[in-house]
This record gives structure tokens, sequence and C-alpha cells, in this order.
């Protein structure tokens, strides 16, 4: 997503809010040695410093170095002014955050965030935990406009993909219903 946005002219920071297991170093082969996590940085040109263009108006703030692993890290003045430094330089700010009903960290960035995509990677979690995930981010204030379905294998007729994920609406528990938001 923040490819095609880039793409599309506008200049777009990644920020890698997953603690436990920070992936966009990874994704983008950025080598944990070329940068520092802007834990502890104070000024802005200091936390200019931690973040690499990736892509032509793509650019990637990785969390690589340990940090507190728990969610009061988004709920730092830390935290919140560096968002609102990268506000006035970045047309959007995504989080890539851990999924909502495994940790609560996500949840956290929902007072910094305008809206709210889940990303569902297939066969990771049942459709009822993707439904209390949205209720959850609804819950404290989330403005959830949607979900992205990733790493879809399941495509033929009669898959486990169509069974467990209809087109038409989601069932749980034999009531058919659509995710909250």
């Amino acid at each position: 997503m923040g490819i095609a946005l880039a793409r599309g002219g506008k200049r777009v920071l990644l920020i890698d809010c997953d603690l436990r297991k920070p992936q966009l170093h990874e994704k983008f082969r950025i080598a944990k040695n070329s940068v520092t996590s802007f834990y502890g940085f104070e000024t802005k040109s200091e936390r200019r410093k931690c973040i690499i263009e990736v892509f032509s108006g793509l650019y990637v703030l990785p969390f690589i170095n340990d940090i507190d692993k728990n969610h009061t890290f988004f709920q730092t003045s830390g935290f919140s002014n560096a968002v609102h430094d990268f506000e006035s330089e970045y047309d959007i700010i995504i989080f890539d955050s851990a999924p909502v009903y495994d940790v609560t960290d996500s949840l956290s960035l929902v007072g910094l965030s305008d809206a709210v995509i889940m990303v569902i990677k297939q066969d990771e979690a049942l459709i009822s935990e993707h439904i209390k995930s949205a209720e959850k981010l609804s819950a404290v204030g989330g403005r959830f406009l949607g979900s992205i379905f990733n790493d879809v294998k399941y495509v033929m007729q009669k898959s486990r993909y169509i069974d467990k994920y209809s087109y038409h609406r989601f069932t749980n528990n034999g009531k058919t219903g659509q995710l909250p938001g």
C-alpha cells in the first residue's frame, strides 16, 4: 500500500510499530547495522537520521533495537511528538503494527491515527478473532475503514478460503453479519 501511494506522488512514511517482531527492515532489505531506532532521540534532526528512503517517495522508520516491548511506548510524549513532527514532512503516515487479537500495542496507536485498515492474512486467525479485533478498535475510537486480505492461497470454488471467508458476508456462530465499522 505504501509503494502504491508513493507511486501516486505521495510522500509516505511507514513506521514499524510491531515491537515484538519488527520485520520492515527485512522486507525492505535494510541492514540492521545501517540504522538506529529513533527511540531516545529527542530532536527532529536526530529522528530524521533514522528514516530510510526505500523507494521514491516511500520512507521507512524501522524499529530494530531492543526497546521496552509493551504498549506504553506508543503512549509516551516522545512517540507522539515524533509523529506530529513527521506529519509536517509526509503526506501519509502508516503504522505497521502487531495484530490486535494478539497484543494491545496497536490499540495505543488509534489515538494518533485518522483511520484503521486491518490486514488479514489468510489462515492466520479465525474470523471471530478478526471481528473481535474490529470491535476493540471501534471501542477505543478507531475509524475502521475496512480490511485487506493478504497472502490469499485458496481461490478455487469449494476451497478452504471460500468456506472460511464468504464473498458475500462473514458468518459467525450461524449468524450472518459484517465486520463492525
